[in-house]
């Protein structure tokens, strides 16, 4: 990310801040806009990453020793989505 902030041309901030625009709207007006390729490849790498360590985790630990997602993720699926209680029927 921090080569693909650098690659935007500081000649745009430099002719908002000539405008008086405020730092902090021309990141969010102008420089986090002209970045969004950069954010969504960097998330999608970094789910990769995470989405990896979470099967590693998974197929890797013993049931004694398990990662804390793993932990949270057999919760869930051992009690369902109503965390144990069951819903009568209508």
């Amino acid at each position: 990310m921090r080569d693909f902030f650098r690659s935007i041309p500081i000649e745009v901030e430099e002719a908002a801040m000539v405008e008086n625009v405020p730092r902090i709207r021309i990141f969010f007006d102008i420089v986090l806009p002209m970045s969004k390729p950069g954010l969504i490849a960097t998330s999608m790498i970094t789910l990769a990453f995470i989405w990896n360590e979470f099967l590693f985790a998974l197929l890797l630990t013993s049931s004694r020793w398990q990662t804390l997602p793993v932990v949270l993720a057999g919760q869930n699926s051992s009690r369902g989505m109503n965390g144990g209680r069951f819903l009568s029927p209508p």
